[in-house]
């Protein structure tokens, strides 16, 4: 048997109706549901009820956002929805990273160059841009080892993987 998303909110829907008829108002569940200054307050409840009426009529037969079983928190209306997983959301998030810091300090190729050759005049080494931006991954990894781990630390590994790529083919 399948069941569509709209049957099963309006098999909630009358569900809970039904709990809620049949519950008496002084029952302590009930606590909280209704705004104590606004409870048994006719004028607002005859307010609401028109409010209530009005909005349902204008969008009637609409689909709504919340009206699902989905959070909207992945914005499950949106044409081409897809669950994105918590790794997808890291490479996204990276990404933003990315473009936020290359509008900060210029694009990688251009920041790690400067840096490794400030660390090659300091310490006689030879560091190349990609090469720093593997000494960034290999320093977060070591900070995620130690006492100062941090949670977005994956996002910032990513970035620095991403920027290694730049700057060896750039």
């Amino acid at each position: 048997m399948s069941t569509t998303l709209e049957a099963a909110n309006d098999a909630m829907r009358a569900a809970v109706k039904t709990r809620l008829e049949a519950t008496p108002a002084d029952d302590p569940k009930m606590v909280g549901y209704k705004p104590p200054i606004l409870a048994g307050c006719k004028p607002a409840e005859e307010c609401a009820a028109d409010l209530l009426s009005r909005a349902a009529s204008c969008c009637e037969g609409q689909r709504m956002r919340g009206d699902g079983l989905l959070s909207e928190t992945y914005a499950e209306w949106e044409p081409g929805f897809q669950l994105v997983s918590p790794a997808e959301q890291t490479l996204r998030d990276a990404i933003a990273t990315i473009r936020d810091r290359h509008g900060k300090y210029g694009p990688p190729t251009e920041h790690f160059c400067r840096t490794a050759s400030m660390v090659n005049a300091a310490f006689g080494t030879t560091f190349s841009a990609a090469d720093w931006a593997l000494v960034m991954v290999l320093d977060k990894i070591a900070r995620q080892m130690g006492t100062a781990a941090t949670d977005d630390a994956a996002i910032d590994i990513a970035g620095y993987a991403a920027c290694h790529q730049e700057c060896r083919r750039g």
